[in-house]
């Protein structure tokens, strides 16, 4: 592994993300209404660089990954001579489902009725934080305990005295 900025990066990694610089830029000046909206946020690369999986998202993810596929050589074509490597790895696109996640668990948090003590303000990330981590603290303790009811007709086991 090569070091940079002191920390180990593999050779694909940094391909990787040398592609979706590229790409995302390629896929901008490309004049197809079907990728306006469209946003590359990830490359992954195999390690013989044969394959790169390039997630993207968009508003309509069917409509956006036909008009990529319709214009995969030129895409490929930018990427073989802007990273200058050796090999060109075949692009395979998929839609990224978590900016969607993302995006539907803010909404869902939007609609939840939070009172405005328990709402951060700034200054006060440090206490916000506490109560963060005191609610992880709660909820675990919560799961042990449930974990540690026996189930309805299930035998308790009488622990041996030598710890076995």
């Amino acid at each position: 592994m090569n070091q940079r900025g002191g920390k180990d990066y593999e050779r694909s990694a940094r391909v990787g993300e040398l592609m979706r610089e590229i790409l995302a830029v390629e896929i901008d000046n490309i004049d197809d209404r079907r990728l306006w909206s469209v946003a590359v946020t990830a490359v992954e690369v195999d390690n013989e660089l044969e394959k790169a999986v390039v997630f993207v998202d968009a508003d309509d993810g069917e409509v956006a990954l036909g008009a990529l596929e319709d214009h995969v050589g030129v895409l490929r074509r930018a990427v073989s001579r802007q990273a200058r490597i050796r090999r060109t790895p075949r692009l395979e696109f998929k839609v990224d489902g978590s900016v969607g996640t993302g995006n539907r668990i803010e909404d869902i948090l939007s609609t939840l009725d939070i009172p405005p003590e328990a709402k951060p303000v700034a200054g006060e990330a440090v206490e916000t934080v506490a109560g963060v981590a005191e609610a992880i603290e709660t909820a675990a303790g919560a799961a042990e305990a449930i974990e540690a009811k026996p189930v309805a007709g299930e035998a308790i086991e009488p622990e041996s005295k030598n710890g076995a």
